[in-house]
């Protein structure tokens, strides 16, 4: 993610490690946990994906929590509590690491290890010119050739499973491309 403008005021990211959440639900709540392993409904209500939150593949931790994606409807209340404890494990005292982005910072995470949320950036006493206002992120996925395997259930989102290959995204050519 590359910060091409700040906010004035506020807007921090938030980053979490999957594997220590997993973690601290394994001490406190295995019952949660365990519905977080299992697949849940993504995408389109009439559709849906089935993906879970915690997962493995070849023997490798794999996290994927997009609420925004997830069935609202679809969600039974054992669910909704378990999301509440995920959220409330991610908002416990030491687990998130907050940073400001400042124009000109790139951040570099894997989203399958760490998880972020971006905040709200307070506008209040902004200029009238929108562009000087709001803060501007530009996200990239980068597909690396040493990326691990996923869950064959992420095939629905990424397409393509197996460790190496790229997933996603806009092929490159073979040659150098300038300006």
């Amino acid at each position: 993610m590359l910060c091409l403008q700040q906010p004035r005021e506020g807007g921090t990211v938030t980053l979490v490690s999957a594997p220590a959440l997993h973690n601290a639900l394994l001490k406190a709540d295995r019952a949660s946990l365990t519905l977080l392993h299992r697949d849940w409904p993504h995408g389109d209500l009439a559709a849906p994906a089935l993906l879970p939150v915690f997962s493995t593949a070849s023997g490798a931790f794999v996290g994927r929590y997009d609420r925004d994606s997830m069935v609202a409807a679809a969600l039974d209340p054992a669910q909704e509590a378990a999301l509440a404890v995920l959220d409330a494990a991610a908002a416990a005292p030491g687990q998130a690491l907050s940073i400001p982005l400042h124009t000109g910072d790139l951040l570099f995470h894997n989203p399958h290890l760490v998880w972020k949320r971006v905040s709200a950036a307070s506008e209040a006493g902004v200029p009238e010119d929108p562009a000087l206002a709001d803060r501007q992120l530009l996200r990239l996925w980068l597909a690396t050739p040493g990326s691990r395997d996923l869950p064959e259930s992420f095939r629905q989102v990424f397409r393509e499973t197996a460790a190496g290959v790229p997933r996603g995204g806009i092929a490159a050519g073979p040659a150098m491309v300038g300006g």
